[in-house]
């Protein structure tokens, strides 16, 4: 029966003595490109301010119009309602270079800017 318990003890020891993880840490250059993506969303947003419905496009091309999203189809935009509570804006990717362009609350928006930002850049007011 000792035993037993040595190895029970032995087995419960190597378990809890796994590595400890850290988040990983972010370079410089990520830190560059968090930002950039920040700064590009706040100048996409501002434009898409001035868009509207018969504004010219490229198809395929993803853009907010009067809070709707909106993809260029044949040169139009054709817009898309977001869903209550929501607006369309540009997003900051958070893992890759760029942005997204979807329906999200405001609240969402200025979390994910001010969360890429590491210097102060212009927020668009919805």
């Amino acid at each position: 029966m000792p035993s037993t318990t040595l190895i029970t003890l032995a087995l419960c020891f190597s378990v809890s003595a796994g590595p400890v993880r850290f988040a990983p840490h972010r370079s410089r250059a990520g830190a560059v490109a968090d930002f950039s993506n920040a700064q590009l969303a706040s100048e996409l947003n501002i434009q898409f301010k001035n868009l509207t419905a018969t504004s010219p496009c490229t198809t395929g091309q993803d853009a907010c119009v009067k809070g709707n999203f909106a993809q260029c189809v044949g040169g139009k935009f054709v817009l898309q309602a977001c869903g209550a509570g929501t607006i369309c804006a540009a997003v900051p990717l958070a893992t890759s270079p760029g942005t997204n362009v979807t329906c999200t609350t405001p609240d969402d928006l200025k979390t994910r800017i001010a969360a890429v930002s590491f210097a102060r850049i212009r927020v668009v007011k919805f």
